[in-house]
């Protein structure tokens, strides 16, 4: 129900142009550090993409840019660990079908480690 009521609220932002980012926000600990996984698209939209996600490199050590993902595989493979669900379900794929919104990515943030240890 809450899932619901997110999404009419970023339908009504994107309607009135006041939604410029979504950032589906995840934690893992296979990979240091933390990286984006974005849609994939052509022209200037993968620009800005892309643009993030060394604005991103840029302002964080901890920030990967090398483990960023902005492939079709990514928007609509079956997910490992629920075969009956697709990565279209994911919000940041949702978003961008529902509002053409092309800054939507999901972070993922390892829970302890950064992408260099010292």
């Amino acid at each position: 129900e809450a899932v619901y009521h997110v999404r009419q609220l970023l339908l009504g932002l994107a309607e009135k142009r006041r939604l410029l980012v979504y950032t589906d926000l995840h934690a893992h600990a296979n990979k240091r550090g933390a990286f984006f996984l974005g849609n994939c698209l052509r022209g200037e939209p993968h620009a800005w993409n892309v643009a993030l996600a060394r604005l991103m490199a840029l302002n964080s050590p901890h920030f990967d840019l090398d483990h960023c993902s902005f492939s079709a595989a990514g928007m609509h493979t079956a997910d490992k660990y629920d075969p009956g669900m697709t990565k279209e379900g994911s919000g940041r794929v949702a978003i961008y079908a529902a509002t053409g919104l092309y800054n939507a990515v999901t972070m993922e943030v390892n829970y302890a480690t950064g992408r260099t240890v010292t």
